[in-house]
């Protein structure tokens, strides 16, 4: 009889505020194991998708002839992303990947602040000695007005532009999924990022920046959260229902295994049988020749 498809379930699992962790140690532990070789290439593609996003985007503004201070960020981004790749490929960090992509989280704060910080003092600067004062001089009487308008445009544009330079970390995160590694990490990206806002003061007068800011980050850590959640869930049913088949898969052998034994005794026995029927005939017959021809079956 067929052994019947394994349904997956939670009940071998945690709850969710305990991060979905098996009950079963030596399950837990397979899990980790397995888990190796995938976050392994997956911080690997992390490194190159930040690397590239960090590179691609400064190039926008290569016509500008920004300060050296402007590229600053994004170059010390391509440079932790580059640390990434090479140490995922060192034998002694490659099973530590998890954590030293988490550890990241709050230096990436600390870039991503200075990030809009310098970018929308650097580019209102860069802006404002262009062709703004000629619109200023045809707007007389409008001047702050025309100043504050272009104050939101600038910083929001930067603000939009930095937020996307998360969404690798963000990725990453989610790929990991839900652990104390992700939670502190997302947890210290926050906080290193709006200590590094109140020491440098890159928004003093812009404070509708700063609810920006915090609604683009509040509402990424929210999806995160809830992405970590899903991501961890499904990754750990998927694997205990591979152990499941992987079970059933074994049983299923072990039966037909023993089956076949069965059967192969079965056939054994019946020929063994037939074979010495036909030998105990056989000797019959030769007694019977040999009494039917007055011979002496025991010559001595």
């Amino acid at each position: 009889m067929p052994t019947a498809a394994p349904v997956p379930t939670t009940d071998d699992m945690l709850p969710f505020w305990r991060f979905y962790r098996f009950k079963d140690a030596n399950k837990e532990d397979n899990y980790r194991d397995a888990c190796v070789p995938g976050d392994l290439h997956a911080c690997r593609v992390f490194a190159i998708f930040h690397s590239w996003l960090h590179i691609s985007l400064p190039l926008l503004y290569v016509q500008n002839e920004l300060p050296f201070q402007f590229y600053v960020p994004p170059i010390l981004q391509v440079i932790l992303g580059i640390t990434v790749l090479v140490f995922s490929f060192v034998p002694a960090f490659q099973k530590h990947m998890k954590l030293i992509v988490c550890l990241i989280g709050p230096v990436l704060g600390v870039i991503y602040a200075l990030g809009i910080s310098w970018h929308s003092t650097l580019l209102l600067q860069g802006v404002r000695q262009s062709k703004i004062p000629f619109i200023f001089e045809l707007a007389e009487g409008h001047r702050q007005l025309l100043d504050e308008c272009l104050t939101t445009l600038v910083t929001s544009l930067v603000v939009v532009q930095q937020t996307l330079t998360v969404i690798p970390l963000f990725l990453i995160h989610t790929y990991i999924g839900l652990c104390p590694h992700t939670i502190a990490s997302w947890t210290a990206f926050q906080i290193a990022m709006w200590n590094v806002f109140a020491a440098v003061g890159g928004f003093s007068g812009f404070g509708d920046m700063l609810v920006h800011v915090a609604g683009q980050t509040g509402g990424v850590s929210i999806m995160a959260v809830f992405s970590f959640i899903v991501a961890t869930r499904t990754r750990r049913l998927s694997f205990s229902l591979l152990v499941s088949f992987e079970e059933v898969c074994a049983r299923e052998a072990l039966q037909s295994a023993a089956e076949a034994g069965r059967k192969a005794d079965s056939i054994l026995n019946h020929t063994l049988k037939n074979t010495m029927a036909d030998a105990a005939g056989e000797i019959m017959l030769f007694f019977e020749e040999v009494k039917t021809r007055g011979q002496d079956p025991n010559p001595e």
